[in-house]
C-alpha cells in the first residue's frame, strides 16, 4: 500500500508540476508565468487545431473565466487517500486478529464466528470515495493557474472526504 501512496504523489507531481516548470523553463521573453502560459497554451490550442484535435478545457468543470485553484482542495482530496491508507492499515490488523483468535476456537465457537467475519464492501466504498475525491480535484482545479485557499469546489471536495472517513471508519468497525 505505501507503494501505491508513492506512486499517486509520483503521478500528481508528474501531472501538476512538471507542465509548469517546462513552460516556465521555455520562456526567456521576461513575461509573467501566467502570461507564459497562455502564450503556450495558446501554441498548445493552435497546433491541436491544426492535427484535428479538438480542444477540451482544463479542469472540466470550472467555471468560465476561473483564473485560480484551491489549496484546501488538495489538501481534501490527498486527506482522503491518507486516510484510506490508515483505514485499510487498521483494517488488516484486525483481520489477522481475528484469524489468529479463529483458530485457537473449537469448531462450533469457528462457525459461529464464520458468519460474523467482515464484508469488504464498507472498505471498498471507501476507497472509490477517496478515489472519487481525486477525480472531483483533477476535473476542477487547473494546477497551472495561481493558488488561492478555497473557491467553489472546496465543499465538494470536503463532503467526500467526511464521506470517506465515515464509510472508513465502518469498515474498520464492523464485525
Amino acid at each position: 500500500m505505501p507503494r501505491i501512496v508513492s506512486l499517486f504523489l509520483a503521478l500528481l507531481f508528474i501531472v501538476a508540476v512538471a507542465p509548469a516548470a517546462a513552460l516556465a523553463s521555455e520562456d526567456d521573453s521576461g513575461a509573467s508565468p501566467a502570461e507564459a502560459r497562455a502564450l503556450a497554451q495558446e501554441r498548445i490550442d493552435a497546433e491541436a487545431l491544426e492535427q484535428g484535435i479538438p480542444i477540451l478545457g482544463v479542469p472540466l468543470f470550472a467555471p468560465v473565466g476561473y483564473s485560480a485553484w484551491a489549496f484546501v482542495n488538495l489538501v481534501w482530496a490527498a486527506l482522503g487517500i491518507f486516510t484510506i491508507w490508515i483505514f485499510s492499515m487498521r483494517n488488516a490488523a484486525k483481520r489477522r486478529r481475528d484469524e489468529i483468535e479463529f483458530a485457537g476456537k473449537s469448531l462450533k465457537k469457528q462457525r459461529a464466528q464464520a458468519s460474523k467475519l467482515r464484508s469488504p464492501v464498507w472498505m471498498i466504498t471507501a476507497v472509490v470515495l477517496a478515489l472519487a475525491g481525486i477525480v472531483v480535484f483533477i476535473l476542477t482545479q487547473d494546477m497551472t493557474l495561481p493558488i488561492i485557499w478555497i473557491d467553489v469546489w472546496t465543499i465538494a471536495n470536503l463532503l467526500i472526504y467526511v464521506a470517506t472517513i465515515a464509510v472508513g471508519t465502518i469498515a474498520t468497525r464492523q464485525g
